[in-house]
């Protein structure tokens, strides 16, 4: 498995639900804004005898308080939110507010409908409620509920409308191309620190976090999985040899094979110099087993660096995970027990924690 390609699943996870709860912070605090705001301008409405505008205020705090209750749902909240003071300020624009002033308010759609929305979906909501702004300024000029009669001033409020909903479109589109690629930074970031540089495998760090998961998910289940310690036979006399960059490349060049043996399931890792920990999920003895003897095969067949004078086996420690109370750290000592008797034993073969029958 190489992490750069399998990132753990649960580090997104993870991470998605921290993206969620600070989406869901941010939704609860515009709501509250909008029930501060509601309340004082009915509270200001009501001391002016404007009893329409404090009844449109009193349903806009209403629906606000609404979103509380759905913050969850940060989707559903959203939009009961950005709609809400759609509504809200096509009311201001249709009534016009004290003094003609209240299609000032759209001003305040823009950077609040891109925040919310995104900048794809912005563009849609922002776009349904400029019709709906002009509609409702038009039936309120010609019906004189509008208190603006001056089209000259709702032209240059329009204009600065749409200055400012470029502006936060903009704003919002390099915000969103930047933070993607500093995602894909940490991501990447991540990854390497859990890849081994040399062969492209699963480091001893990233290797160990994801036997956690596997010894506690086998406590939860009746499911069992294998460990194999593997160790390159005589590997310092191939560096004293023929040199260490020929070292590299059979340690490149084994990884491939225990790679192309494994399912996409399991776990290759480089433990530490020439020595390699596959993690071979959902494992039986017979499975265990087959695998070794394929990688036996796979090995001593293997013509490297072209050299037929460069002869290349391993030795391995099979340790087969079943009991429930079992620990990390005494399964890989065992399985590194049978790997120092593999090697008593003569060398290219496998030693395991059971009866090979």
């Amino acid at each position: 498995m190489n992490p750069l390609l399998n990132y753990s699943q649960s580090d997104n996870t993870q991470g998605a639900d921290f993206v969620e709860h600070e989406i869901e912070q941010i939704i609860v605090t515009f709501a509250v804004i909008g029930i501060v705001a509601v309340a004082l301008m009915g509270t200001l409405c009501a001391y002016l005898g404007n009893y329409q505008l404090v009844f449109f205020d009193l349903i806009a705090g209403t629906i606000f308080l609404l979103v509380l209750k759905f913050r969850s749902n940060y989707r559903l909240a959203s939009t009961i939110l950005l709609f809400n003071l759609y509504g809200l300020l096509i009311t201001l624009i249709y009534s016009g507010g004290f003094g003609g002033t209240g299609p000032i308010w759209m001003l305040i759609a823009p950077p609040v409908t891109f925040f919310l929305s995104g900048l794809t979906l912005g563009v849609v909501n922002i776009s349904l409620f400029l019709v709906g702004a002009i509609v409702a300024y038009f039936f309120g000029y010609v019906g004189q509920a509008n208190q603006i009669l001056s089209p000259e001033l709702a032209l240059r409020v329009l204009l600065c409308f749409i200055l400012v909903t470029l502006l936060s479109a903009t704003y919002e589109y390099f915000k969103h191309k930047y933070s993607s690629r500093l995602s894909q930074l940490v991501k990447y970031n991540e990854a390497l620190a859990n890849l081994d540089p040399l062969t492209n495998l699963s480091n001893r760090r990233f290797t160990l976090k994801r036997l956690e998961e596997l010894f506690q998910q086998e406590k939860d289940s009746t499911a069992s999985f294998a460990l194999l310690l593997i160790d390159v036979d005589n590997f310092k006399s191939i560096n004293d040899r023929f040199g260490h960059d020929v070292g590299d490349q059979v340690l490149i060049q084994l990884s491939s094979i225990f790679q192309k043996a494994v399912r996409k399931s399991d776990i290759v890792c480089r433990w530490g110099g020439e020595e390699f920990l596959i993690v071979l999920t959902d494992a039986s003895k017979y499975s265990a087993v087959q695998l070794t003897e394929r990688l036996h095969h796979a090995v001593n067949s293997h013509n490297f660096i072209n050299e037929q004078q460069l002869a290349v086996t391993v030795s391995v420690g099979v340790q087969l995970v079943e009991e429930a109370d079992a620990s990390i750290t005494e399964s890989i000592k065992q399985a590194d027990l049978h790997l120092y008797k593999a090697k008593a034993m003569g060398k290219n073969t496998s030693k395991y924690n059971f009866e090979n029958a």
